[in-house]
């Protein structure tokens, strides 16, 4: 049965202790191609292309809280919930532009991060 996204406000995935949800598929920015947004490929293990490990750099209205951690303290999921809150709402500003918001992981993974 087709369900129309809008009476959607969450979806929740959990999968385990590895970064790795072969269901959940992006538009490619690049190529426009649908595509895996995880990989047993990447390395350090993660979700590429986050924001602060929250935002996906390419859509801030997809959201990840507790990607970066196998074990999710409730007060650690409430600030991300509160932070994604105020950015969505506009009350904090959000970079605009996907390379700009790819400055903090470029800088914690001390090296270059793809784009995609």
């Amino acid at each position: 049965m087709e369900v129309p996204s809008k009476t959607f406000d969450i979806v929740l995935f959990g999968t385990g202790y590895y970064p790795y949800v072969p269901y959940l598929q992006i538009v490619h920015p690049k190529s426009c191609i649908l595509a895996p947004l995880t990989s047993y490929t990447i390395t350090p293990s993660r979700i590429r292309v986050i924001h602060l490990q929250i935002l996906y750099a390419h859509n801030p209205t997809f959201a990840f809280i507790g990607e970066t951690t196998s074990f999710i303290p409730f007060l650690f999921a409430d600030l991300a919930s509160t932070w994604i809150a105020f950015a969505w709402s506009g009350t904090i500003p959000v970079l605009t532009a996907p390379e700009e918001r790819l400055v903090y992981e470029r800088r914690r993974l001390g090296r270059d991060v793809s784009l995609c």
